[in-house]
Parts: C-alpha cells; sequence; structure tokens
C-alpha cells in the first residue's frame, strides 16, 4: 500500500509539472508565432530614403508593434509565470511602446509643419532603449519574440 501511495503521488508530481511545462510551451509557441509575424511584417518595410517618408514609416512600424503588444497581451500565460512575464516581458514592451508612439507623434508633427531640421533631430534621436529584459526572454525560451522586443539593433 505504501509503495501504491508513492508512486501515485511521484505520478501525480510528474503530471502536474508536464501540465506546467505544456503550458509553458503553448504560450512560448502562441507568444513566437505573434512575434514572427510581427518580424516579417517589418521586414517588409521599405526603409525611407527622405525626411517626409520618414513618418508614415515610422507610423507603420508603431502600428506593428501595437498589434503584436496588444496580441501578446491576451495571450494566457502560465500562472506560476504570470508575474515574472509581466514585470520581464510584457510590462516594459509596453512601456517601449509608449515611447514609440511619442516619437511617432513628434515625427508627424514634424513632417506637417515640413520641419525638416526637427525631423533629422528625431531621426538621430529615436528611441532605442529595450526595456524588455532579453536574458530573461532567451531562458525562458523566446526567440522571435526577442528579435521583436530588442530596439537597440
Amino acid at each position: 500500500m505504501k509503495r501504491v501511495l508513492i508512486l501515485l503521488l511521484v505520478t501525480a508530481c510528474g503530471g502536474g509539472s508536464s501540465a506546467a511545462a505544456a503550458a509553458k510551451a503553448d504560450y512560448i509557441k502562441a507568444a513566437e508565432k505573434i512575434c514572427a509575424a510581427a518580424n516579417a511584417k517589418q521586414s517588409a518595410l521599405t526603409t525611407p530614403t527622405s525626411l517626409p517618408a520618414l513618418a508614415p514609416y515610422v507610423a507603420r512600424v508603431v502600428a506593428i508593434a501595437d498589434e503584436a503588444t496588444t496580441k501578446l497581451s491576451k495571450l494566457t500565460p502560465p500562472a506560476k509565470d504570470k508575474a515574472e512575464l509581466q514585470s520581464k516581458v510584457l510590462g516594459p514592451l509596453e512601456s517601449q511602446l509608449k515611447d514609440g508612439h511619442l516619437y511617432a507623434d513628434k515625427v508627424a508633427a514634424a513632417s506637417k509643419a515640413n520641419d525638416t531640421k526637427a525631423l533629422g533631430n528625431l531621426l538621430t534621436n529615436a528611441p532605442t532603449a529595450t526595456r524588455a529584459d532579453l536574458r530573461f526572454m532567451k531562458s525562458y525560451g523566446f526567440t522571435s519574440c526577442i528579435d521583436a522586443a530588442d530596439t537597440g539593433n
């Protein structure tokens, strides 16, 4: 009887961890699909070769990031990882996105005013600070999402 009880406990514990592993794998798979699509959309954009083309380009980059961040935030992360994913990935991505929106607004305003000096300054001072914890993301199992989150490259 004691052996049966131990076997049941070991099996139950193992089942729980494989359920947690499956939840994590499913979460990563869904997130990676979102990030891969965002990366592909961004790669397909034509880099602007003139200052007037900067505003539409920046607006599109921010729209792609916004769409991906929104989709990522709607995923249900594994319960045990939720707080860490929020503090190290999702929260920082939302902060980066806010910076992107502010930057896009400034570029649009300078473009509308035909202020080439301001556009030039904005171009050289784009927000490039990566806030997401890329090391954590790598250890968690992300790949495409690392590329999407890394605004420093």
